[in-house]
């Protein structure tokens, strides 16, 4: 009986078996014995699988239909030789193929019998269809099997002997075409070659899987091919588990392996393991320098400073970055000049060194948009947002933030739309805007964690905690600043850390538990005098002054806020609008209660 519970179990086998009518009437006999999801469990967990269960008798269907394995062997048994072995090798493929790849892989001129053509037979006789690209750029057909026909599909190329020879010859090809894609991914064709890609991704990661084992040097190759469609499209953990396999596979000290220990790295840092991360790229660097590699090593380098940044240790970070950005000077590397601009401008950033960060991230926008890179070009507006909204000027950020997020969407890059987003939804928050803010910021949390981006998630579970103390519920915006900061602490970046205990220290002021206010507030302070962040020092000495005024020092009160505003004013940087009523009203307070000489 079908129930909501078992519904999408059931939903689920009919689309593994194609929608094949006899398939489902032979799954349902099983349904007997098995629950609709222990069907579903065995029919997708070894190949072939389909065939063992489905082998029941079913009332008044022919001898020959009994079951799916003798229906798909009477189709078969109707074609020709040259058809019957297409048919096996063509099994190889995962998804769809196209005419050019069915060619190079199946070697289908060899497989011609007079005026047949193996493939069109094949057509004809509904054991392949074919669809368009959906690559609308590409006005050609590409081909596909059905799932239950390539099992035994399978069968039939293990039968004629030739499933090692057509594996290799897939790895083969899609090796070429992976590494024909990998400077056309961060160009003016960027676009077209992700869509390409990603139409044929099942057959690339069968390719992994294949050379993984028989051909690791290969499958090496094909990873770091790879890696920049996975980065693009935000498959972090795919890509990290494939650099996982081929690193450990591999032992040879080359350029190639110092390149994939790099993106490996990279690919870390991105889900916040910040440790995994910096020993990758760490080796890389190593591997680099030993080998004269100085590409490899300002490559290297480069990830280094973006790791480094999101420790939170900004200074060791600038002098990798420009470590880099030295190496890409001296043979007139231009790419790896504007990778090095834009770490460099980000460090700035951070720092608050605002006009230095204006500097390096519009000489670096500049280049990726000469180049057609749309995956750069969204990185340096984003960053030019994040300036633009710490100066204040809010219109100016959204600009840079919605053109970023349109071109994020455009290229399908859910990390970088991620970024966007969040600030986006940060304007608000400075707006004073919580319930506009917690709409987006809800939405950047399940993207963080279904990207596996620990960094992104511990800052907006952070900002979540803002938006429950903005609408007047401090409590509950405790245990989300307690779990950002525990995030900070399990990955290593002290500036998580420290925005978390900066905001636990100002919820529990709102609950007027001055204790642990200040713990948390003196702790903070310190992790972010370690990083030299001094708009976030700030920051902790206005919350301080806060603290003070409530325990009756209305001197120490305007002493600290005195030394405040006059950092701001010369830094050009306001205070972010949630902060600014409470701090309105303290000043009223003093006021009140100082002489008027108090603010001479």
């Amino acid at each position: 009986m079908l129930t909501g519970s078992n519904a999408d179990a059931v939903a689920a086998i009919c689309a593994y078996l194609d929608g094949l009518p006899l398939a489902i009437e032979l799954a349902a006999v099983s349904i007997r014995l098995l629950s609709p999801q222990q069907l579903l469990d065995q029919l997708t967990g070894s190949a072939g699988s389909a065939f063992k269960l489905l082998k029941g008798q079913v009332r008044d269907a022919a001898i020959q239909h009994q079951t799916l394995r003798q229906a798909f062997q009477w189709s078969y048994d109707l074609l020709d030789a040259g058809a019957r072995l297409l048919f096996g090798r063509l099994s190889v493929f995962i998804n769809s193929w196209t005419l050019e790849a069915a060619d190079a892989v199946c070697d289908i001129g060899d497989l011609l019998s007079g005026s047949t053509d193996p493939l069109a037979s094949l057509l004809d006789n509904c054991l392949i269809q074919k669809e368009p690209s959906s690559n609308g750029e590409r006005s050609e057909y590409r081909f596909t099997m059905l799932t239950t026909l390539r099992e035994f599909a399978l069968d039939r190329l293990s039968a004629n002997g030739e499933g090692s020879l057509l594996r290799q010859r897939h790895a083969d090809y899609f090796l070429t075409f992976a590494k024909l894609a990998e400077p056309e991914i961060t160009g003016r064709n960027q676009i077209s070659w992700l869509e390409r890609v990603e139409e044929n991704l099942g057959n690339f990661r069968t390719a992994l899987d294949w050379t993984i084992d028989s051909s690791p040097d290969q499958a090496l190759q094909l990873a770091v091919a790879l890696f920049p469609f996975w980065h693009a499209r935000s498959l972090l953990s795919e890509g990290r588990h494939y650099f996982d396999q081929v690193l450990a596979k591999t032992q040879a000290r080359t350029p190639l392996r110092g390149r994939a220990l790099a993106a490996a790295g990279l690919l870390a840092q991105r889900q916040g393991d910040l440790a995994e991360a910096e020993e990758l790229i760490n080796a890389s660097v190593r591997l680099c320098f030993d080998l004269g590699d100085q590409s490899g090593l300002a490559y290297a380098l480069n990830n280094l400073a973006i790791v480094v940044m999101s420790k939170g240790e900004n200074s060791l970070a600038l002098q990798d970055a420009n470590d880099s950005l030295a190496i890409c000077q001296d043979p007139d590397y231009p790419l790896g000049m504007a990778r090095a601009q834009m770490i460099i401008g980000q460090i700035a950033l951070n720092g608050d060194r605002l006009e230095t960060s204006r500097q390096a991230l519009e000489a670096s926008l500049f280049f990726w948009r000469q180049k057609g890179d749309l995956k750069n070009e969204i990185l340096c507006q984003i960053n030019l947002g994040r300036l633009f909204l710490l100066l204040g000027d809010f219109n100016k950020a959204t600009i840079f933030l919605e053109e970023s997020l349109d071109l994020s969407r455009k290229i399908k890059d859910q990390h970088w739309e991620l970024l966007a987003a969040w600030n986006l939804a940060e304007i608000q928050l400075r707006k004073s805007a919580p319930d506009e803010a917690g709409i987006i910021f809800e939405d950047c949390l399940e993207k963080s964690r279904r990207l596996g981006d620990r960094y992104f998630e511990a800052m907006t579970l952070n900002r979540l905690g803002q938006v429950a103390a903005m609408q007047g519920n401090p409590q509950m915006g405790m245990p989300l600043f307690r779990a950002s900061l525990e995030i900070g602490r399990q990955t290593g970046s002290k500036w998580v850390a420290a925005d978390g205990l900066l905001q636990l220290g100002r919820a529990a002021l709102q609950l007027e538990d001055q204790a642990a206010a200040q713990a948390s507030f003196m702790e903070s302070l310190r992790l972010f005098y370690e990083q030299g962040e001094q708009s976030d020092i700030v920051l902790n000495l206005e919350l301080l002054a806060l603290m003070y005024q409530q325990r009756s020092q209305p001197d120490f009160t305007l002493r600290l806020l005195g030394a405040a505003s006059a950092w701001r004013s010369a830094a050009g940087i306001p205070q972010p609008g949630q902060y600014q009523t409470e701090q309105d009203q303290v000043l009223k307070q003093l006021q009140s209660q100082l002489s008027p000489d108090a603010y001479s």
